[in-house]
C-alpha cells in the first residue's frame, strides 16, 4: 500500500444550511463510531490488567472472612510489604498471583477472564489506529512495564472510588447497619489488595533510596497498614452490633425480653479484643511509618493535600498508647459489663428537664437493667421514682413513708428537712460520675442492692427517636406521641392523676383519662410514663435495621450534648470514655471556666418556658488576669399548655413561679467582686471540687402573664436579675511575645441558655481567634465576641493579642 493511499483524508467542508441534517447523520455516526471504539478499548485494557503477572489482584468481596484463631503471616507478606524484620502484622494469606481464578480455569479458559460474547464487527480504522499505538507504546516502553503502569492505574482509581464509598457510608452514619459494614468491610478489603498491588507495581528499592520519593514508600506502607487496622475494627463492629441490636428485638410490647433474642458469647468477645490488640499494633506501626515522611516530602511528589489530613493523625499520636491501653482493658471488660461472667445491673432513669436539676432534670422515673450471660432479663420496666425512694406512699403524707437518709452537707440548700435524701434527689453535682457515686449509694441503702453503672437521659433524645421513626400511638390514651408534644403530654398525666385525687374534682369527665399501673409495675401517676416507653423502645425494636441504625447514631449524637449520660463503676471503661469526651464530665480547668448550673428547687414545670439570658464581658488584664462582668436574667414567658386549666387545682399551690438556686461554677483561684440580688440563705455554702461557686439561692422568678388558670393575663413578663463580678489571676498563657486566652463555657445537660459572651483584650488592645476549633466568633466593641442563641454543647475559646 502506498503512502498516497493511507494518507489522511481532506476534512470534509461543512455543508450549507440546506444540507444540515446530512452533517447531523455524519456527525451523529461519527461519535457512534468513537464510543464502540473507546468503549472496546477499555474492555481490552480490563482483559489485559486482568492477566497481569506478579501482581496480586484479589478482590476482597471474594476474600473470606478471618476467624478468631487467625495466625500470623508476615512472613507471607513481608517481601511484598517491604517490612522491616521484626515488624510483622496480622494479615491473611496473600491470595495467588494474578486475577482471582487465574490458573484455576475459570472464568474463561485458563482462568483468564474471556470476552463476553457478543455480535463480531469490524473495528473502525480509529480502533485500528489506537491498537496500533498502543502497541508500539507496548513495545518502545517493554510489554511488563507497560503493563504495570496500566495496573497502577487501574489500582490508583479504584482507590479512589473505595475511599469515596467508604466515606459515603460514614457520612451517612449507616456504619450501625450490618449490611453497610458488611460493604465497609469488603471496601477495605479491596482498598488493601489495590494497595498492595501499586506496592508490587513500584520499584519500591530504587524509590525508597531516593530522598525525594521515599516519602512515597512510607505513605503507601502506613496506609496498608491502617486500611488493615480498619479491617479488624469494623470486624469488631460486625460482632457487636447485631447482638446489641438483638438485645432490643427480643422486646414484646410490655418490655418483657423474650427467648428469642439473640446473644453474645465469651466466644465473640475473645474475637472483639482479637481484633481490637491487632487493629492496636497496625495503627502503632503506621505510626512509626508516619515519622518517616515529611511535609516536603508530599509535597514534592504532589500529594501536599495529604498534609492535612495527617495532621489529624499528629494529634492524636502522643495519646495513642493511653488509648489502646484503655480500648484493650474495655475490650476484656466487656464479658463483665454484658453479665457474661456475674449479672451486671444497671439504674436506667429518665430526667425531666422541665424540673431542671444539675445533671439535666429531675429523676422522675426508673429502671433496672439486670444482663445474664449476654441477655436482658426482664427487659426495660420504667417505674415511677417514689416507688423506689417512698415505698410506704411517702410523697402523700409529708414524706412520713420515705427513706430516711441524710442530706450531705455541701447540698444542704436542697431541703429544709436534711433527713430526706432519696435517690431522686442525687444528681445535684453537674457532674455526672460524682452524681452518679451518690445515686448509688442512696439506691444500696434502700434495696440492699449495689449497682455497676448508672445511665440518664432527657426528654431531647427521646424527642429526636421521635422524631425518626414518625412518633407513636397510644390506643389506650387514644393519642399519638410526636416531639412536638412529648413533654406537655407526660406532664398533663401527671397533673390530671393529682387532679382527679381531689374529691372536688373526681367525677369530672376528664378524670376517665386516667389508667392505673395493672400490670406496669409503676404508680398509677405514671402509667403514662411506662406505657410510653415500652411502646417507644418495642418499635424500635421492630423497626428496619436502616431506621435502628439512625436511632442509634441519635443516640450517639446526644452524648455530646449530654442528653444521654452513662457510668460504669469499671475504671478502665470509664476511662475510654473519659477519652473520647463521653463521661460527661465537667471538663478540667484549663486558663478560664465558665459553668452556669441552674437547679428547680420548687416541684413546678417552669424550666421548659423559662428564659435564661448569660451576658459576660470579660476583660482581659496586662497582668495575665481575667476580669468578668456578668448579667443573668430570667424570663417567664406566657405559653399554652394542655395541663394548664388543671395545674394549679392539681397541685394547691400557684404553680407559675420558678423557684430555685443559681450556682455560678468558676476556676479556684477566682476572686469574688461582689454584684446585685444575689443573697445565699442556706447553712452551708455551695462548694465544687476544684472550683470556685458562687451561689444564688433561693432565686424567684414570677410569671406574672399566667392568669391561675393557665390562661394569659396580657401582662408583660418581668424579669429577674443577677449580676456578679470576679476576677480570675492567672488566667492567660504567654510565649515569644504572644498572649494566649482560653476559656470554656460548659454546658450544664437539659438547659439552653442564651449566650453573649464578648472578650476585650487589655487597654483595646486587638484581640484574634487564636483556634480553628473557634465557635464563630464576631467583632464587637473592640473585641471578640461569641452568641448562641441555645447553647446546647461546651464551647471552647481561644483568643490571642500581641505585645
Amino acid at each position: 500500500m502506498t503512502r498516497q493511499q493511507t494518507s489522511r483524508p481532506a476534512k470534509p467542508t461543512r455543508p450549507a444550511a440546506s444540507g444540515s441534517s446530512q452533517w447531523s447523520a455524519r456527525k451523529n455516526r461519527a461519535a457512534a463510531t468513537w464510543r464502540d471504539m473507546t468503549g472496546q478499548v477499555r474492555a481490552r485494557l480490563h482483559d489485559i490488567t486482568g492477566q497481569i503477572p506478579l501482581t496480586p489482584r484479589g478482590r476482597g468481596q471474594q476474600r473470606t472472612r478471618r476467624a478468631v484463631d487467625q495466625q500470623w503471616q508476615a512472613a507471607a507478606r513481608a517481601p511484598r510489604w517491604n517490612v522491616p524484620p521484626g515488624d510483622t502484622a496480622p494479615s491473611e494469606a496473600l491470595p495467588a498471583a494474578g486475577y482471582p481464578g487465574a490458573g484455576t480455569g475459570g472464568p474463561g479458559k485458563g482462568g483468564v477472564h474471556a470476552r463476553p460474547a457478543g455480535p463480531k464487527r469490524p473495528l473502525p480504522m480509529t480502533a485500528l489506529v489506537a491498537l496500533t499505538v498502543l502497541s508500539l507504546c507496548v513495545g518502545f516502553f517493554g510489554t511488563q512495564g507497560m503493563l504495570r503502569g496500566l495496573d497502577m492505574l487501574a489500582a490508583t482509581l479504584d482507590v479512589r472510588a473505595q475511599v469515596s464509598a467508604m466515606q459515603a457510608i460514614a457520612k451517612a452514619g449507616e456504619y450501625t447497619q450490618p449490611a453497610k459494614l458488611d460493604e465497609m468491610q469488603s471496601r477495605m478489603q479491596a482498598l488493601d489488595s489495590d494497595l498492595i498491588r501499586l506496592q508490587s507495581d513500584l520499584p519500591i528499592a530504587q524509590l525508597e533510596g531516593n530522598t525525594t520519593t521515599g516519602g512515597l514508600v512510607h505513605m503507601l506502607r502506613m496506609a496498608t497498614l491502617l486500611v488493615r487496622a480498619g479491617e479488624y475494627g469494623v470486624d469488631a463492629g460486625q460482632v457487636l452490633i447485631p447482638a446489641m441490636k438483638g438485645m432490643l428485638t427480643g422486646l414484646d410490647t410490655s418490655g418483657v425480653a423474650a427467648p428469642k433474642a439473640p446473644t453474645l458469647t465469651l466466644t465473640d468477645l475473645k474475637r472483639v479484643t482479637f481484633d481490637v490488640d491487632t487493629a492496636g499494633v497496625l495503627v502503632s506501626q503506621a505510626l512509626r511509618e508516619r515519622a518517616l515522611v515529611s511535609d516536603s516530602d508530599l509535597r514534592s511528589i504532589g500529594l501536599g493535600s495529604a498534609i492535612r489530613v495527617l495532621g489529624k493523625l499528629d494529634a492524636i499520636a502522643p495519646k495513642l498508647p493511653t488509648y489502646l491501653s484503655y480500648v484493650h482493658y474495655a475490650a476484656g471488660a466487656l464479658p463483665a459489663l454484658l453479665g457474661l461472667t456475674n449479672d451486671a445491673r444497671y439504674l436506667l432513669f429518665n430526667q425531666d428537664s422541665d424540673e431542671l436539676r444539675p445533671t439535666g432534670g429531675f429523676l422522675g422515673n426508673y429502671a433496672l437493667l439486670t444482663f445474664s450471660k449476654g441477655r436482658m432479663l426482664g427487659g426495660i420496666r420504667l417505674k415511677d421514682i417514689y416507688t423506689l425512694d417512698c415505698p410506704n406512699g411517702g410523697y402523700q403524707d409529708a414524706g412520713q413513708g420515705c427513706y430516711r437518709n441524710v442530706i450531705p452537707s455541701r447540698f444542704a440548700w436542697l431541703s429544709d428537712d436534711t433527713s430526706h435524701f432519696g435517690v431522686r434527689d442525687s444528681n445535684l453535682d453537674p457532674d455526672f460520675a460524682t452524681s452518679s457515686s451518690y445515686i448509688e449509694q442512696n439506691y444500696q441503702r434502700e434495696t440492699g442492692q449495689s449497682v455497676d453503672g448508672v445511665i440518664a437521659f432527657t426528654p431531647a433524645l427521646i424527642g429526636k427517636l421521635l422524631d425518626i421513626i414518625g412518633g407513636i400511638s397510644l390506643p389506650a390514651y387514644g393519642t399519638k406521641i410526636t416531639s412536638a408534644n412529648l413533654q406537655d403530654t407526660i406532664h398533663y398525666y401527671h397533673i390530671l392523676y393529682a387532679y382527679c385525687q381531689n374529691s372536688n374534682f373526681a367525677n369530672k369527665p376528664r378524670c376517665q383519662e386516667t389508667i392505673t399501673g395493672g400490670t406496669s409495675q409503676t404508680s398509677d401517676k405514671k402509667t403514662f410514663d411506662s406505657l410510653l416507653g415500652s411502646t417507644l423502645m418495642r418499635t424500635i425494636a421492630t423497626a428496619g435495621p436502616k431506621l435502628q441504625g439512625q436511632v442509634l447514631k441519635a443516640a450517639l449524637d446526644t452524648i455530646g450534648t449530654r442528653d444521654l449520660q452513662i457510668f460504669f463503676n469499671n475504671p478502665q471503661v470509664e476511662g475510654l470514655l473519659n477519652l473520647f469526651r463521653a463521661d460527661n464530665t465537667i471538663p478540667a480547668v484549663k486558663g478560664d471556666q465558665l459553668l452556669v448550673v441552674d437547679a428547680n428547687t420548687g416541684a413546678t414545670y417552669a424550666n421548659g418556658d423559662l428564659v435564661e439570658q448569660v451576658q459576660d464581658t470579660i476583660t482581659l488584664n496586662a497582668d495575665g488576669s481575667a476580669f468578668h462582668n456578668m448579667t443573668l436574667t430570667y424570663t417567664y414567658p406566657w405559653r399554652q399548655h394542655l395541663y394548664g386549666s388543671i395545674y394549679a387545682p392539681g397541685t394547691q399551690i400557684n404553680p407559675w413561679q420558678y423557684a430555685g438556686v443559681l450556682l455560678v461554677m468558676v476556676p479556684p483561684a477566682a476572686q469574688l467582686y461582689g454584684g446585685s440580688n444575689c443573697g445565699w440563705r442556706y447553712g452551708h455554702p455551695a462548694e465544687e471540687p476544684g472550683r470556685s461557686v458562687w451561689g444564688c439561692g433561693p432565686v424567684y422568678v414570677n410569671g406574672n402573664a399566667w392568669n391561675l388558670d393557665g390562661t394569659n393575663s396580657g401582662a408583660q413578663p418581668q424579669p429577674t436579675t443577677i449580676r456578679l463580678r470576679w476576677l480570675v489571676p492567672s488566667a492567660m498563657t504567654e510565649a515569644k511575645g504572644t498572649h494566649t486566652y482560653n476559656i470554656t463555657v460548659v454546658h450544664q445537660a437539659g438547659s439552653h441558655p442564651q449566650v453573649n459572651l464578648t472578650i476585650l483584650g487589655p487597654n483595646g488592645t486587638k484581640l484574634a481567634s487564636a483556634s480553628p476549633e473557634n465557635p464563630p466568633l464576631t467583632s464587637a466593641d473592640g473585641g471578640l465576641r461569641y452568641t448562641t442563641p441555645l447553647l446546647n454543647t461546651d464551647q471552647n475559646i481561644t483568643v490571642s493579642y500581641k505585645g
